[in-house]
């Protein structure tokens, strides 16, 4: 009988094991983002999505951080599975969401311990240059028809 159990405690605990989640500290840099006025702290939301909560644009805000660290957003994701998991940072904004560019999903192995992650720059492919743009209209149309009068 000892055997017995001891056989089902050792099959319950590999299978608890295999299947055993922690809590992740996500942190990402957006300060080349709010320098650039790309990203508004005021009004824009930054989160991390992957493979661990479904890739959800939603889900796992991260906040703001303090004194020093006010351009550093970090979140704990609790229950994350252990093993190796793919993710990438995005924010939301009125325009809608913007995901980082990289050409691979960022990648972490998750052990047996709560865990957190390196602080990253959010990776675009903006460069941070801001570009003229010049518009010509034809005011022809409206000049001729006194409804628009140069130089007022």
């Amino acid at each position: 009988m000892k055997k017995i159990l001891l056989l089902v405690a050792v099959v319950l605990g590999v299978s608890f094991s295999a299947y055993s989640q922690v809590n992740v500290t996500f942190k990402v840099d957006m300060s080349v983002l709010i320098a650039n006025g790309y990203y508004i702290p005021a009004g824009d939301t930054v989160r991390v999505a992957g493979d661990f909560n479904g890739w959800s644009t939603t889900a796992n805000d991260l906040v703001k951080g303090t004194g020093a660290d006010t351009l550093i957003y970090s979140a704990i994701v609790s229950a994350v599975p252990t093993g190796t998991i793919n993710y990438k940072f995005i924010f939301s904004t009125l325009v809608g969401v913007q995901w980082e560019t990289l050409a691979n999903n960022r990648q972490a192995t998750i052990g047996a311990t709560d865990l957190t992650l390196p602080t990253v720059p959010f990776y675009t492919n903006i460069n941070g240059a801001k570009e003229h743009v010049w518009f010509k209209v034809d005011m022809t149309v409206p000049i001729k028809a006194g409804q628009v009068i140069p130089g007022t």
